[in-house]
């Protein structure tokens, strides 16, 4: 678990939340939390997974949302966001979007923080488009490939390019 200095990001395209520690380095891990396709079946479960935050061909970018104030009690909080499996419609979005929801309403988890479905949604979208427009995924540019790109939706700038 990373210390109680956290930040919060959410990962397209498959979502997923991801709490990494506030000053990170090549060695720094992170708590995964998403629903996700259980190995075999067409059921939806729910994972907490410790997790490498360094680039990979599975993250494309990050979105820091929030800061955290209580990670423990963060953790507790996801595990109650439900995965529906009597929908075949429900998916992945669907619970980073309750869990944004059940999160907003417990005001002492988070400190500055952006839980408004539209904005994260439209943000994350929008940044993403611009990174394939330029290239980022094809191996285009002059990217550092070692590191995520991350946009931070509290500050409204590109920390990572």
């Amino acid at each position: 678990m990373p210390s109680d200095k956290a930040r919060l990001y959410v990962a397209l395209y498959h979502w997923a939340l991801l709490v990494a520690p506030k000053n990170e380095n090549n060695d720094s891990t992170g708590m995964r939390y998403h629903a996700k396709n259980a190995p075999g079946q067409s059921t939806w479960v729910f994972e907490e997974k410790p997790t490498s935050i360094t680039a990979t061909n599975m993250m494309l970018v990050r979105f820091m949302i929030g800061k955290i104030n209580d990670p423990h009690a963060l953790a507790a909080k996801l595990r109650q966001v439900p995965v529906v499996n009597e929908n075949l419609d429900w998916n992945c979005v669907n619970w980073l979007k309750s869990a944004l929801a059940l999160i907003a309403q417990d005001t002492s988890l988070m400190g500055i923080s952006t839980w408004k479905w539209q904005t994260v949604r439209a943000a994350s979208m929008q940044h993403c488009e611009q990174k394939t427009a330029q290239g980022r995924f094809r191996g285009e540019g002059n990217f550092d490939t070692s590191k995520v790109p991350t946009f931070d939706l509290l500050q409204g700038k590109e920390m990572t390019k």
